[in-house]
């Protein structure tokens, strides 16, 4: 027979353990925490430094970002949609699936900064600086990459349909399966850059000169009357 104290430490233990059970069960359904922290944010718009800062999933939709230094910073996710980063110091900084539609990059540094599955629609980047910057799996749609530097870039995969790369810099870059119909290609610079399952059928302005200087194979697909070399 169970006597009054065990039946009072049954009853308590029980009412623990649905206190703990109803703990976990709000913790488990309470809202992710936003990712960066309020003192960068002040940081980043009083004094426009934020070197190696984490600002994952940070709303500045068409923030005034001019020239800031941005080196290093995490802003993976970042909406920075129609944002004006003219000149900005974004060296190494990881903007992988940022929403940049619009944004103002022209004459930023981008090198080996990771763009890899970021919306850059529309984007102006002309000559920014993108050498060795990783572009896979980016839309680029209707981008101005006029005079840009993006040599050793990785480019696989990326969508370029009406980007306008006149004048820009490509060598060494990787173009494996990135989408060019329509790019607008006049005095490009395709030197060691690899184009093996690339089509380039729809591009506007390309010539023989820098097709010969790159690289591709049998699954290369060029306008009437070019053909590139093999890739070693």
């Amino acid at each position: 027979m169970i006597g009054t104290r065990s039946i009072h430490a049954i009853d308590t233990l029980a009412k623990l353990l649905f206190t703990a059970a109803l703990a976990a069960a709000l913790l488990a359904t309470a809202p992710t925490a936003q990712a960066f922290e309020q003192k960068n944010v002040e940081r980043l718009m009083t004094s426009h430094v934020c070197a190696g800062c984490d600002l994952r999933g940070i709303e500045l939709v068409r923030a005034n970002l001019h020239h800031t230094h941005l080196s290093r910073a995490d802003l993976r996710q970042a909406n920075l949609a129609r944002a004006n980063l003219v000149g900005a110091n974004l060296i190494k900084a990881d903007l992988s699936g940022a929403r940049l539609q619009r944004a103002r990059l022209h004459g930023s540094m981008l090198r080996q900064a990771n763009l890899s599955r970021a919306d850059l629609r529309d984007a102006n980047l002309s000559g920014a600086m993108l050498i060795g910057a990783d572009l896979r799996g980016a839309d680029l749609r209707g981008a101005n990459l006029r005079n840009a530097f993006l040599g050793g870039a990785k480019l696989a995969g990326a969508d370029l349909r009406g980007a306008d790369l006149t004048g820009a810099v490509l060598n060494g870059s990787d173009l494996r399966g990135a989408v060019l119909a329509g790019v607008r290609m006049h005095k490009v610079h395709l030197i060691g850059a690899v184009l093996k399952d690339t089509d380039l059928q729809m591009t506007v302005g390309l010539t023989q000169k820098p097709i010969a200087e790159a690289c591709g194979d049998s699954s290369t697909r060029l306008p009437a009357g070019l053909s590139v070399p093999s890739c070693g």
